[in-house]
C-alpha cells in the first residue's frame, strides 16, 4: 500500500472497496476520487494494488473500476451462522434490554436447531440457552418456526419420522404439527407453551434472506409468570419486528451473487 500509516491504509482501501460495493456500475478514478476526496493520483495508486490482489477488476474497455472475484471467494469462506450471526446480534440486545427477557437465535441444521447466538434476561428467573445447543425440530418455538419453512418435501420427511417428546406438551402427532405450521406460515410466528422447559412460554418468527427463504429464527423466552396473556400481543409484536430487522440486516450484508467473474 502507499505510503502512510498502516491505519489510514485499511480505511482508504476499505473506502474505495466500499465505494465501488454501493455502485450499480463501474467507477472511474476521476469519480472515486470526487466520492472520497482523495487525490487521484492516490487512488489510482490504491486501485493498483487491489487490483493486483483481485479485490478489484478493471474494464479492458473504458478502464473502469468494479469489485473482483477475490471478495467473492472470501465472503463465500465464512460460515453462513458466522454471518448471520454478526448481523443479528445487535437487534437481540436491543429486544432483550427492551423486554427484559432471554432471546435466542437458531438456524436449522439437518433434522435439528443449532443456536448460534444468544443474549441473556437480566432476571434470576429466566431461560438459560447455550450456544451451540441443539434441539429436534417440532419441538418449541424456534426449531418448529425452521420446520414450518423447510420446502415440503424435507418437511415431510421429517414428520414421518418418530418424534420424541421433552416434555407432556411438546407436539409430536403428525397431524397436530401440520395444523400449527399452517398456522405459523399465516400468521408469521410462532408461541410455544412448555415444550422444552417446563413454565417457560416463547414466541418466534422467521429471518428471511431476500429470496423467499428463511435462514434463522429468533425467539424471545421466558417464564409465564412475566409473559402473561396481557403481554403476549406486545412480545409478539417486538420479536417479529426484531425478526424483520435482523433480515434487513442480512440483507446488506449477505454474500451476493451479482459480483462479476
Amino acid at each position: 500500500m502507499p505510503a502512510s500509516t498502516g491505519l489510514d491504509s485499511w480505511h482508504r482501501a476499505s473506502g474505495l472497496l466500499d465505494t465501488l460495493g454501493a455502485s450499480h456500475e463501474a467507477l472511474g478514478v476521476s469519480t472515486l476520487s470526487e466520492q472520497l476526496r482523495l487525490p487521484k493520483s492516490t487512488v489510482a495508486r490504491y486501485l493498483s494494488v487491489l487490483h493486483e490482489l483481485g479485490f478489484v477488476q478493471q474494464s479492458p474497455d473504458d478502464q473502469r473500476y468494479r469489485l473482483g472475484p477475490k471478495l467473492y471467494i472470501l465472503g463465500r469462506a465464512v460460515p453462513l451462522d458466522v454471518l448471520v450471526r454478526n448481523a443479528a446480534r445487535p437487534h437481540l440486545i436491543a429486544l432483550t434490554a427492551a423486554m427484559g427477557e432471554t432471546t435466542i437465535l437458531t438456524v436449522a441444521d439437518g433434522t435439528e436447531a443449532l443456536c448460534i447466538e444468544k443474549i441473556e434476561s437480566p432476571h434470576a428467573m429466566r431461560l438459560t440457552a447455550r450456544i451451540g445447543e441443539r434441539v429436534p425440530l417440532h419441538c418449541g418455538s424456534t426449531p418448529r418456526c425452521l420446520l414450518a419453512y423447510l420446502p415440503e418435501v424435507e418437511r415431510e420427511a421429517y414428520l414421518a419420522r418418530p418424534l420424541a417428546a421433552f416434555l407432556p406438551d411438546t407436539i409430536t402427532d403428525p397431524a397436530s404439527l401440520r395444523r400449527a405450521i399452517a398456522e405459523t406460515r399465516a400468521s408469521g410466528y410462532v408461541v410455544s407453551h412448555s415444550e422444552i422447559d417446563d413454565g417457560m412460554i416463547s414466541v418466534a418468527a422467521p429471518v428471511w434472506d431476500g429470496c423467499e427463504g428463511v435462514i434463522a429464527a429468533v425467539s424471545m423466552a421466558g417464564p409465564a409468570l412475566r409473559l402473561t396473556e396481557e403481554r403476549l400481543p406486545g412480545v409478539i409484536a417486538a420479536v417479529r419486528a426484531t425478526a424483520t430487522a435482523i433480515s434487513a440486516a442480512w440483507r446488506a450484508i449477505a454474500p451476493s451473487e451479482r459480483i462479476e467473474t
